[in-house]
């Protein structure tokens, strides 16, 4: 499949007319903040059109510009646990509490900017870990924590929510069930 580019300042008007009751916008990936300069322009001129807009980016929290992350309303953070490290993807990098601090310290600064961490939990062990990640971090509270089931169907979800539901209630946290997975399946495009 061709690549095509597209200037940002072409692009925030089509965005607009393509939508034009627009009042949320999610940015996810891959990794959004690999092209934080990019995106920063483009919210911009997003806001620029629609100045109620309200922007949420998803990332694993490896890597903080401080003018995209306060661009955004919602910064919705997914640190990648061991358990996702099974082998089978060496891309995935673990937690680096440094960047996710930066993350969590904007909010104390900006009024606009909240920020939720999200795990997503396949066994057990993962409680211990989510712990010690969160434990030395500062600027959030139990319920800016949610927790989501490991499950690309149904079967694999029912091995793990009920597990997930308990660490949740056990720490305060917040439960965050793959709905998508359990109304639509495991396809691309919902």
């Amino acid at each position: 499949m061709p690549v095509t580019t597209i200037l940002v300042d072409d692009l925030a008007p089509k965005i607009i007319h393509a939508m034009p009751h627009l009042r949320h916008l999610v940015i996810t990936g891959g990794e959004p903040f690999l092209q934080a300069e990019a995106l920063t322009l483009l919210i911009k001129n997003l806001r620029k059109q629609k100045s109620n807009l309200h922007i949420t980016i998803e990332t694993n929290g490896t890597i903080f510009h401080h003018a995209l992350a306060e661009q955004t309303n919602l910064l919705s953070i997914s640190p990648k646990l061991s358990s996702a490290f099974n082998g089978e993807n060496s891309s995935v990098k673990a937690p680096d509490k440094e960047v996710l601090q930066k993350f969590l310290s904007l909010r104390k600064h900006s009024e606009n900017t909240d920020v939720q961490l999200k795990f997503v939990v396949a066994e057990p062990s993962d409680e211990e870990e989510i712990r010690k990640t969160v434990g030395t971090l500062k600027h959030f509270s139990p319920d800016d924590i949610f927790l989501m089931p490991l499950g690309s169907n149904e079967t694999e979800l029912q091995q793990t929510t009920t597990t997930v539901l308990e660490m949740a209630v056990r720490n305060g946290w917040r439960f965050a069930p793959r709905l998508h997975i359990a109304l639509f399946g495991n396809k691309e495009g919902v």
